[in-house]
């Protein structure tokens, strides 16, 4: 917020994130889309397992109207930790496409007949077995 004269600085707070697949089912369950991210401030009351949070939602685009809802705590994480856990997603699937790619590129190179892309990785590896093949080779 700036005025005039002075310059305010915000104070930050860590926002906190709502798990994706529990937020999927919250979804699922009602006709509206709640916000995944809500801060400190919208807990009303947190018990051991679980906090009661007042969370926004977009009720069709016509108005964002207040909810109240229990969340488990293995539910809700730190923006900080959400980002870490979508790269380390993203790495773990980035690294399964190379590993893909490479059977694939092998298969292809030893001759083994029927494979092609967007095969699964055990269709494949039977292919290569009922060839007399086996991956990854030995030496």
């Amino acid at each position: 917020m700036t005025t005039k004269n002075t310059e305010i600085a915000a104070i930050e707070t860590p926002r906190l994130v709502i798990k994706d697949w529990f937020f999927r089912e919250m979804e699922a369950k009602g006709n509206f889309s709640p916000l995944q991210y809500f801060e400190e401030a919208q807990i009303i009351r947190v018990t051991e397992k679980a906090m009661l949070v007042m969370l926004e939602y977009d009720c069709h685009g016509i108005a964002e109207k207040h909810f109240e809802t229990w969340l488990p705590k293995s539910c809700v994480m730190t923006e900080d930790e959400y980002k870490a856990e979508r790269e380390a997603e993203k790495d773990r699937y980035l690294n399964g496409c190379e590993s893909y790619a490479e059977l694939l590129a092998w298969a292809k190179a030893n001759g083994v007949k029927g494979v092609r892309n967007k095969m699964r990785r055990e269709t494949i590896m039977a292919k290569i077995k009922e060839a007399g093949l086996t991956y990854p080779p030995t030496q």
